[in-house]
């Protein structure tokens, strides 16, 4: 999916109640609620707070990790501890700063 389009999708659903944007994140990434809402404590706890803005990091965090994965499905699985490293490293690749 090409960047602008990605874009577009994410603005479509950015202001979507909670349990629909869920219901988003699972369909294109393969991501249950449990998952979903770790990543957006984690991205809470590290200082993004704005709602709009934490859920447009979370599409790009799962799409930077499908796209450097290398999935032939949309299913992201990260195992254990690997969601933790995942964030940590997108987290220092754009914000050049530890979590």
């Amino acid at each position: 999916m090409s960047n602008i389009k990605r874009e577009r999708l994410a603005q479509n659903n950015i202001s979507l109640p909670d349990c629909l944007f869920s219901d988003y994140v699972e369909k294109e990434y393969g991501i249950n609620r449990g998952v979903y809402n770790t990543i957006d404590l984690w991205f809470y706890k590290n200082g993004l707070k704005d709602l709009f803005r934490r859920r447009k990091e979370i599409i790009n965090f799962l799409h930077n990790v499908h796209e450097t994965s290398h999935l032939d499905n949309k299913r992201l699985k990260f195992g254990h501890g690997g969601l933790s490293k995942k964030l940590t490293d997108y987290w220092k690749t754009v914000y050049n700063t530890t979590a």
